[in-house]
């Protein structure tokens, strides 16, 4: 029979069998379940086979987020002026998307991307989301959970290593546009 993650968890930490496993934020699970389940759903629309954003505008991403019950959380100047960082929320899920992309000297510098997190607590404000510490995994483009490795995330929580450019080609989505992502 095969080992479940909190198995090898409780093995890699020398916890005995009885010692309750609850990774940060998991509540009763439901929460998180939705939100998988949201992601898997959600990321074929958003991203093509290519591995590039679907979407050529705010307006057809929004469409696309709106379709599946993401809705707008919160938007702020970020990047390449006129960039904006935005926030989309469905439940525990958040999709960042950066208009503009980063600043000079930054990877994906004035390359509008995205990419798809699951937060890991609940009631969140604006504020929050920009702390590394409050996303618990990014999705790739098949949906796939990818938990934050290297400097990021809570090493008690990587039951298996990735390096920081594989983990970010897996779950930083391009848009196929030159420059800022349009509006319309």
């Amino acid at each position: 029979m095969a080992e479940s993650a909190i198995d090898r968890a409780r093995t890699r930490w020398s916890l005995p069998a009885t010692h309750k496993v609850v990774f940060p934020g998991q509540d009763s699970g439901l929460d998180f379940k939705r939100a998988r389940e949201l992601a898997r759903l959600l990321m074929p629309k958003l991203i093509g086979p290519d591995g590039k954003v679907r979407a050529k505008t705010l307006k057809e991403l929004e469409d696309i987020l709106s379709a599946s019950g993401v809705r707008h959380f919160s938007e702020n100047p970020y990047g390449p002026q006129p960039g904006k960082m935005i926030f989309y929320s469905g439940g525990r899920l958040f999709v960042r998307v950066k208009t503009c992309g980063e600043s000079e000297g930054k990877p994906r510098a004035g390359v509008p991307h995205l990419s798809v997190f699951l937060v890991n607590q609940t009631n969140l404000m604006a504020q929050d989301l920009v702390k590394w510490g409050n996303e618990f995994v990014k999705f790739s483009s098949t949906g796939l959970a990818r938990q934050k490795g290297g400097k990021q995330g809570d090493p008690k929580l990587r039951l298996v290593g990735i390096d920081m450019e594989s983990w970010a080609g897996e779950t930083h989505f391009n848009f196929p546009v030159s420059g800022c992502l349009p509006e319309v």
